[in-house]
This record gives structure tokens, sequence and C-alpha cells, in this order.
């Protein structure tokens, strides 16, 4: 798995960690998907998600509550994450440490030619 693979599966785990947290019974009865982008501009984080916004009918909570809860039920460790933030309407944006940057160095040099390698098409 490449490394931007894993930094938006560790996002997509925390996420439901901590929604988890909140409210035990939105996972279980309410199927959702976290959706994580990279934001346009980079003073909005290296990577977001809307889950707040998503939550909000199901929840019955103001967007912006709801992910300042799910902002203080987050655990960044063993994960490329250094800290979140809530922006506008209630957008959760992450922000890496370096950490990934020497990991994707160390992964390629362990690759050699392989690295970039792919299999689409065959």
């Amino acid at each position: 798995m490449d490394i931007i693979a894993q930094i938006k599966e560790q996002i997509v785990n925390i996420t439901k960690d901590a929604v988890n947290k909140i409210d035990a019974s939105v996972l279980k009865d309410n199927p959702f998907t976290v959706e994580v982008e990279i934001p346009k501009d980079k003073e909005h984080g290296d990577f977001s998600t809307n889950t707040a916004m998503k939550l909000t009918k199901i929840l019955r909570k103001n967007p912006r509550e709801l992910a300042q809860g799910i902002v203080d039920n987050f655990d960044f460790s063993g994960t490329y994450i250094k800290k979140a933030e809530i922006a506008g309407p209630g957008f959760i944006n992450f922000y890496l440490d370096e950490s990934w940057l020497y990991d994707g160095l160390l992964n390629a040099y362990k690759l050699k030619e392989n690295y970039g390698k792919v299999n689409v098409g065959n």
C-alpha cells in the first residue's frame, strides 16, 4: 500500500473511532463512509473530511459542534497525523508530521527500480 493510501486509511480509522466514542450506535445503525480529500488550498491542511456535516442529520447536532466532538476524541498515536483543526461549517483539516516523507523515501529506496510500477491494464 502506498503512503498516501496509508494516511487516508489512518484518517478513516481515527475518524470512525472518534465518532464511535461520541455515539456507538452511529456506525452500527447508520453505515456511512468517511470521505478523505486533499484540499486544493494547502492552508486547509494536507487532508480533510466532511464527516461532521454528513452526520449532522443522524446525530441532530450542529456540524461545527459535532466536528469539535470528533476532533476532541481523536487519537493520533501510531499515525502520520500531527494535528487536526475545524474549518468553516464543520470541515476537519488534517496536518501531517514529517515522518511520512521519510517513510515514503525509505519505501522508494527499498523498491528501487520497481518504485512507481503499476499493474493497471495487465
